[in-house]
């Protein structure tokens, strides 16, 4: 099978997002679009491509701001729709269908590239990162969002799948969020997409966007919350997770391309010393594994407790599992609070050799 045959070319958005969505699946989605669209932070007569455009109404909504606005998708399906939605805004259709990964431009077109929820569909990532910058212009910047498959939500819910597991004999009912979808073809987290930064860029900002999405029940539990109320829990959370986007549910990394007269002096720093720097790989296996298994050992010992106590009709075997969960709850609340607190996310930009 060729590259070539890898790309979906009839590929819809149909029945993608669901008709009836809880609040936290609304949020990510409006919070999720409207920072990648303000890290674009479009300017008159920029020229601004978006790869993976779809519909092309993200892209669209820059037009306002007098930007030139081109479109490519892999799906000639979402060309098409994308080239009415241009037309009924009176914009000329400058789209393009094809492989992310060879994109039928030359160097140095652009001044902003954008790729928003799209960089996980692609069969190379790190091809196709390369070919947007390479079609930026020197000092252009390239904006990528994409889905975080580590975030808290995911790693809370497979721990809480685990211990469902242990207890009572089955995991959560499936499909499980955490999954990767079919149409996807990687499961992005931070370590990955730093690792697929070329060599000719730097990091220019980079943000993490909604946090705890994807926890069983956690839509609807905030459903049934009062608006203002819900809406000021994703604030908080989403406030931590523009700090701390190794955990968020959403990645945003907006890249430099280096300028030309810049190349020669720059150098990105190995992959273990960011990784460590940035995500802070020693203090997370040192502190958060003692820390998580000492959580789940509580977790068990408590759900036994609470058995004998049903089965035994002993009150007190029933309050200890209890005051367990309560100190339970303290303690998740200090892990997640520890872990936050030791993880470095000043990014590192303007490298130079020494």
């Amino acid at each position: 099978m060729t590259n070539q045959e890898l790309i979906d070319k009839k590929w819809d958005d149909e029945g993608v997002i669901p008709d009836t969505i809880n609040p936290d699946t609304a949020y990510l989605i409006d919070q999720m679009t409207g920072q990648t669209l303000e890290a674009v932070d479009a300017s008159p007569d920029e020229l601004i491509l978006d790869v993976g455009c779809g519909r092309a109404l993200d892209l669209l909504s820059l037009g306002a701001k007098g930007a030139i606005l081109f479109g490519f998708d892999g799906s000639r399906v979402m060309i098409e729709r994308a080239a009415e939605n241009f037309i009924a805004q009176s914009i000329p259709p400058r789209l393009a269908c094809g492989s992310a990964e060879n994109l039928p431009y030359a160097d140095k077109s652009f001044n902003k590239v954008i790729c928003k929820g799209a960089i996980d569909h692609f069969y190379d990532p790190g091809k196709a990162i390369q070919e947007m910058v390479r079609v930026l212009k020197p000092g252009g910047r390239l904006i990528i969002s994409v889905a975080n498959f580590s975030n808290l939500g995911f790693r809370s819910a497979k721990l809480y799948n685990r211990i469902h597991k242990a207890i009572k004999g089955r995991e959560l009912s499936a499909p499980h969020i955490w999954d990767k979808p079919d149409d996807h073809v990687y499961e992005f987290n931070y370590p990955f997409l730093l690792k697929l930064i070329p060599e000719e860029s730097r990091i220019d900002q980079e943000f993490g966007v909604s946090m705890f999405w994807g926890f069983p029940k956690w839509g609807k539990f905030l459903k049934i919350l009062p608006a203002r109320a819900s809406k000021g829990i994703l604030n908080t959370l989403n406030s931590i997770a523009r700090t701390c986007p190794s955990l968020a549910d959403v990645l945003v990394f907006r890249i430099e391309r280096v300028p030309d007269e810049g190349n020669k002096s720059f150098e990105k720093k190995s992959e273990v010393e960011r990784n460590e720097k940035k995500i802070g790989v020693k203090i997370m296996n040192k502190y958060s594994r003692i820390q998580g298994l000492v959580l789940c050992l509580v977790t068990f010992l408590a759900a036994l407790l609470f058995l004998v106590g049903i089965f035994a009709k002993n009150w007190w075997a029933l309050a200890i599992p209890v005051a367990i969960g309560f100190f339970w709850l303290l303690g998740l609340g200090f892990w997640i609070g520890w872990t936050l607190l030791t993880i470095q996310v000043e990014p590192q930009v303007n490298l130079q050799k020494d």
